[in-house]
């Protein structure tokens, strides 16, 4: 995903949307699923525009918002400013753009940082996002890793509880084996932290695809209660409709359930909360 810093306004965020919040922190309960919701902010814009629909999404659940590790701080600066109960977190990918995974100095500012932005958080879980540092290692031929001498790099820091989004979906070796063995050194590193997948529900066919259950069972080897997490788009093929929203997160395993809309769908609340609230 293309992403660019964050243009810090000279008018503070602050100011701009302090009328627009009466914020309440009451979100839904759907059957047994504790939901969250989960947007992508990369930019000074898409920061604006999410804040106007904030409050829509959070009373559904509670939100989840990533960025750059360089724009972090400032986007969980503003959200905490209106008190949103939120899980904060940002890619590791721009840390090995010309260095190795076993880069010592990355992984430490990355500790550090996740642990800055539990502490802003009031102690919440952190999300590591991952996808794009697979993405490099491999255009660089790197298709595997030593996991023991990875486990002592992470296991070395200090860190927060980690919600690790390790992307192996339904793809294909090299991705799901490297993708693998890097969430098992985190586990491994990080006692306390929890993997994201995305081969239960996250799409309308995952069930029924083959290499998808292969990743679920490889999941499970490394974590009994990973969080779920379902794609929604009115407009992809095989991504769940708004309106089976709650299908979707009723499909996913186990209780804690991650649900991303995509920033296309960022003014759509009112459609997902109409799903939650009926009927399958």
């Amino acid at each position: 995903m293309m992403t660019k810093n964050i243009i810090k306004s000279n008018i503070s965020l602050i100011t701009f949307f302090s009328a627009f919040f009466i914020i309440s922190s009451t979100s839904l309960s759907y059957d047994t699923k504790e939901c969250y919701i989960w947007f992508e902010v990369n930019s000074d814009e898409s920061l604006r525009t999410y804040m106007k629909h904030a409050k829509g999404w959070n009373i559904i659940g509670d939100l989840i918002v990533t960025s750059t590790i360089y724009n972090v701080e400032y986007v969980t600066n503003q959200l905490m400013a209106f008190d949103f109960t939120i899980i904060s977190g940002f890619k590791t990918a721009s840390l090995f753009n010309e260095s190795n995974i076993y880069d010592v100095e990355a992984w430490i500012k990355i500790a550090q940082k996740a642990i800055k932005i539990s502490d802003m958080t009031n102690g919440k879980a952190v999300i590591l996002e991952n996808e794009g540092t697979i993405k490099q290692l491999l255009s660089r031929g790197i298709d595997s890793i030593n996991v023991e001498k990875l486990t002592d790099l992470i296991g070395a820091q200090r860190w927060p509880e980690i919600w690790f989004w390790y992307a192996p979906m339904g793809q294909r070796e090299p991705v799901r084996t490297l993708a693998f063995d890097i969430a098992r050194a985190i586990k491994k590193g990080i006692p306390n932290s929890r993997l994201i997948e995305a081969s239960s529900s996250a799409f309308v066919n995952s069930n029924e695809n083959l290499i998808s259950k292969s990743n679920l069972k490889r999941t499970f080897i490394l974590d009994k209660n990973p969080i779920s997490i379902v794609y929604l788009d009115d407009k992809i093929f095989n991504f769940w409709r708004l309106s089976e929203t709650r299908k979707a997160v009723n499909s996913a395993i186990g209780n804690t359930v991650i649900i991303y809309p995509g920033f296309g769908d960022i003014s759509n609340s009112e459609a997902v909360k109409s799903s939650l609230l009926g009927s399958d």
